[in-house]
């Protein structure tokens, strides 16, 4: 299958790869450019990854200037990035700092294929060590409750509001909004049952353009993390919503010439950031005590096919995964499930009042066996 160019709004690329000109030398600038053009087009990195490695370059530039440390980069040392962790040590994060140090390694290991330097300095630095906390999802109860909270094809159609020439202008006005927020509302009910359904990531969600999906198949065509392309499977649930969407997404993009599959309520190609905000506020309004991202509803995906039962290579192939040890992470959940059901049910399980406080992915305590008289 052919492989379609990077989808990012025009001037991204500039935007991704030019280092500030503040607190940093010119040469260190363009071996910076340089760096982020070649993850670009030929690692082909996400926008989010060249963006969050274009802050880090930056924010390792400055350190360096700061700390007077010698203007030639043949004169970096370990030390000095040793030097750069330790000082961002308080105010960020383990996760925080290993990226950063993971683009050090990138860096400094691009400067020295290009020649440019002997050694990675970086290289020899530990990563510092990250937790490894069990994906959360949300339960069958609370997925089809935020699905189930969507309004109805009769209500929307019910906003139209009466005839123009019956109506003021401070109604047609209230109507119009009305309308457009009913408009976005269908948006959202085909966004929700298309993450659930799918498992796709949200920067997968928004790239997708009209002619990827296949309603007749019930398929979509979607652009993964290194620029891989997989089709993924939707059912008759989200086939519904997405037609139903189809139907008034005109509405929305009036006479735009916009190929992508969902907008904002410009007419424009939706933003993974407007995705998780609108994720919240249904989360909100639909009054569920877990917080709900794309991410979540991936997890709620990917563990709920297990429960029921799909083979861990099939669910790797469904979400994208490279790796299958990636795919095996929900396999811990679907045992505390099973845990939770013994421990429920048999005699020599933990008591149901203590199992409904125990989150998942901690140690359980086994009650002691009774002892049978001999």
């Amino acid at each position: 299958m052919p492989r379609r160019p990077r989808r990012h709004d025009a001037g991204d690329r500039d935007r991704l790869q030019t280092l500030p000109k503040e607190g940093a030398d010119p040469v260190w600038r363009r071996l910076g450019d340089d760096f982020l053009e070649f993850l670009e087009l030929e690692r082909r990195y996400s926008p989010s990854t060249l963006r969050a490695y274009r802050l880090d370059l930056r924010d390792f530039f400055r350190f360096l200037a700061a700390e007077g440390c010698p203007p030639a980069i043949e004169g970096i040392e370990s030390d000095h990035v040793r030097s750069f962790l330790a000082d961002i040590h308080r105010r960020t994060s383990a996760k925080t700092r290993a990226r950063k140090l993971s683009c050090l390694r990138s860096f400094f290991r691009f400067l020295v294929r290009r020649d440019v330097v002997s050694i990675n300095v970086a290289e020899a630095i530990s990563m510092p060590k990250l937790p490894a906390p069990l994906p959360r999802g949300l339960g069958v109860d609370d997925v089809f409750r935020l699905l189930e909270s969507m309004p109805s094809d009769s209500e929307l159609t019910a906003d139209r509001g009466p005839p123009a020439s019956t109506s003021t202008p401070r109604s047609r006005t209230r109507n119009r909004r009305a309308r457009l927020r009913r408009l976005l509302e269908r948006r959202d009910a085909a966004i929700l049952e298309l993450l659930y359904g799918t498992g796709i990531r949200a920067a997968e969600l928004v790239s997708i353009d009209v002619p990827d999906v296949d309603g007749r198949s019930g398929t979509i065509r979607v652009v993964g993390k290194g620029q891989k392309e997989r089709v993924v499977l939707f059912g008759e649930k989200a086939n519904g919503a997405l037609e139903g969407y189809l139907k008034i997404r005109s509405e929305l993009v009036g006479d735009r010439d916009e190929p992508a599959l969902f907008v904002s309520a410009r007419g424009q190609r939706l933003r993974m950031r407007g995705v998780r905000l609108r994720l919240h506020a249904r989360a909100k309004e639909t009054q569920l005590e877990q917080a709900v991202t794309p991410h979540v509803l991936r997890h709620s995906f990917a563990t709920h096919l297990l429960d029921g039962g799909a083979d861990l290579r099939s669910i790797q192939v469904l979400l994208g995964h490279a790796s299958l040890s990636t795919t095996q992470r929900y396999t811990h959940v679907s045992v505390e499930h099973l845990r939770r059901v013994y421990d429920a049910a048999h005699p020599l399980g933990d008591q149901p009042n203590e199992t409904s406080k125990t989150e998942p992915g901690t140690v359980r305590k086994r009650r002691a066996k009774p002892k049978v008289p001999r």
